[in-house]
């Protein structure tokens, strides 16, 4: 349910509300009053922080996020087991994802925040797993040998 008011919300109120505080703000910043309510600053504000509350709430989300995974690979990460080349990183913050490869090691770590306090995290060697594939751009599938995860 919460899903469906943020997706109206980002859809038809979003856009609804910057169209309407552009043009309040100008209309407020204006040097001509001819047509002007007492209450229009007041609207304006009201307006722009309905916009703008979402998008600070948005970005500090995807920042704790960011926060969270590299701690976690931060805790993880070992000379000995796993260390992946930068290179061999992908951090998707807004998702709460990160694949690591360490080509050295020949480990595998996937990380995911399912949400929030909750995260999966699995760690592959190159022997769990038993069949790759690549579909389109972006979508690698590991087949693995545990029955309980067949497939990341």
């Amino acid at each position: 349910m919460i899903w469906l008011i943020k997706l109206a919300y980002m859809l038809l109120a979003f856009p609804f509300l910057l169209l309407i505080g552009i043009v309040m703000f100008f209309s407020v910043t204006s040097e001509h009053s001819r047509g002007r309510v007492p209450g229009d600053v007041l609207g304006t504000l009201i307006i722009w922080a309905a916009i703008l509350i979402p998008v600070g709430i948005f970005i500090y989300g995807v920042l704790s996020r960011r926060r969270l995974l590299k701690r976690v690979t931060r805790a993880i990460k070992s000379p000995q087991f796993f260390n992946p080349d930068p290179t061999h990183e992908i951090y998707h913050e807004g998702d709460g994802k990160y694949l690591g490869i360490d080509t050295k090691n020949g480990t595998i770590l996937y990380v995911h925040r399912i949400r929030k306090g909750q995260l999966d995290v699995v760690a592959l060697t190159m022997d769990d797993w038993t069949n790759r594939e690549v579909e389109g751009k972006g979508i690698l599938r590991l087949y693995t040998k545990h029955p309980d995860l067949p497939r990341i």
